[in-house]
């Protein structure tokens, strides 16, 4: 992640700026997240907080060292004279617990969307992981597209949903390609939402990207740092034309023949779209020889 985190003059900050605006990507999805995507026009941001990795957003193990240690330096804090009359503020009601509680909260009103990277804009190497995972049963499809047109309806969804959220803790959107990590000797970015980027090195084979909405404002913050429990959204809605996010959309390889018909029919209703829009995955496609 070679951008500035802390420099979020801009609503969205790219963390992967070298990632050429041309890579394709695809999103797998279930006929009904597909349905949605088409004839809703949206995408979906869910909120961390419902992930099943728990280590998503969790502290490395530096973090856990430096957090056994929080309330000494807390204390360290208070007794140093404070300009900022904000700070002073938080201090005074500042302990280790309030802290992880504050971290907890960060994370939990992050709400991602996520891709996969292929490894250029001429070539996309297929996962029999991501077809089990997102699609059981191979009734579903991936949709593809390219790096920079996600780039750009997100950009757009922030503008128009989040113009008034003033953040609290990074920028209010973030979109950059994960880093997979150890976490025992990693740097600890907890309580940023740039920890999201990263995720354990076990999951290196997803070559994930990211689209991420940091919903927390000041009030919220505020609160989690006296400890009050704050309600976290279970995620949001993103307009997008799906003329111009999707390139192609294929279909399951153990898909059933009238899925691929289906999935024809449907986006041959809409301007963008023809014949060639639709194709078979390449998995297990080939006629094999024994």
């Amino acid at each position: 992640m070679s951008a500035e985190l802390d420099q979020f003059d801009d609503p969205v900050v790219d963390a992967s700026p070298d990632l050429a605006d041309e890579t394709l990507i695809r999103h797998y999805v279930s006929v009904s997240q597909f349905l949605s995507i088409v004839e809703g026009e949206h995408l979906w941001l869910s909120s961390v907080g419902g992930f099943t990795d728990s280590l998503e957003g969790a502290a490395t193990d530096m973090g856990k060292d430096a957090f056994d240690d929080m309330d000494e330096l807390i204390d360290e804090a208070k007794q140093r004279e404070m300009a900022d009359e904000t700070t002073e503020a938080l201090l005074d009601e500042a302990s280790a617990e309030n802290v992880f509680n504050l971290r907890k909260t960060i994370r939990n009103h992050c709400l991602v969307n996520c891709w996969r990277l292929g490894e250029d804009a001429e070539s996309y190497k297929e996962s029999a992981v991501f077809w089990n995972s997102y699609v059981p049963g191979g009734i579903g499809v991936a949709i593809e597209s390219r790096v920079g047109k996600l780039k750009d309806l997100f950009e757009q969804h922030i503008e128009t949903e989040h113009a008034s959220l003033t953040p609290s803790v990074g920028p209010i959107g973030m979109v950059g390609e994960v880093s997979y990590i150890d976490f025992e000797s990693a740097y600890d970015l907890a309580g940023h939402p740039a920890r999201l980027l990263c995720k354990h090195d076990g999951f290196a084979e997803e070559r994930e990207y990211r689209l991420i909405v940091n919903s927390i404002g000041p009030d919220e913050r505020a609160k989690a740092m006296v400890g009050a429990n704050v309600d976290a959204p279970f995620g949001e809605y993103m307009y997008v034309d799906p003329a111009q996010l999707i390139d192609k959309v294929y279909v399951a390889p153990n898909a059933p023949q009238h899925l691929m018909e289906s999935i024809k029919s449907i986006l041959g209703d809409r301007s963008g779209f023809d014949s060639d829009s639709v194709q078979w995955s390449e998995l297990y496609r080939d006629d094999p020889t024994y």
